[in-house]
């Protein structure tokens, strides 16, 4: 009997009002659809992060050098890392005072593989997406190429043979 009634009254409704709900309606499906679409894209994208993550992790096992940063510092110089890029603007400086820090490979795919996947925030109001990834690919994305070739420089001078 609620369906006669629902339909009874949707077909007095005049036409514009019923494409009012049409287009409700399509709008809606569309919005879930674009959902679910987003909802399998950064589930890739958090599959590749965690692949990344997982090869620096190997990397930094497979060093034949012993690091000269204890855990705790390669800890710190990955929060710093962070503080300084997060948000809007990006501490130049202080990225590159972090890696003048590193003393040979260890060093630097243990800072790499600390860090893992964040989310760098573009900033309140910026229109840039944030960013969520790895360091190296935060810092191709926050750094411009003078301060990359300033780092480069930095890691070569030490013998380290990564690059960001």
């Amino acid at each position: 009997m609620a369906k006669g009634y629902v339909a009874k009254e949707f077909s007095s409704l005049s036409p514009q009002f019923k494409g009012v709900i049409a287009i409700v309606i399509l709008g809606g499906v569309a919005f879930v659809g674009y959902k679910i679409y987003q909802g399998i894209k950064k589930s890739q994208e958090n599959k590749d992060n965690r692949i990344e993550d997982k090869e620096w992790d190997n990397e930094f096992y497979k060093q034949t050098s012993k690091p000269t940063l204890s855990a705790a510092e390669m800890q710190s110089m990955s929060k710093q890392l962070f503080v300084a890029m997060d948000g809007y603007g990006t501490d130049e400086e202080a990225v590159l005072s972090v890696f003048n820090k590193m003393k040979n490979d260890a060093d630097f795919a243990g800072v790499v593989s600390v860090y893992g996947t964040k989310e760098l925030s573009s900033g309140t109001l910026n229109p840039e997406p944030n960013y969520k990834g790895n360091l190296l690919g935060a810092l191709t994305s926050e750094l411009s190429s003078s301060w990359l070739k300033k780092i480069n420089t930095s890691l070569s001078s030490k013998g380290i043979k990564y690059r960001v």
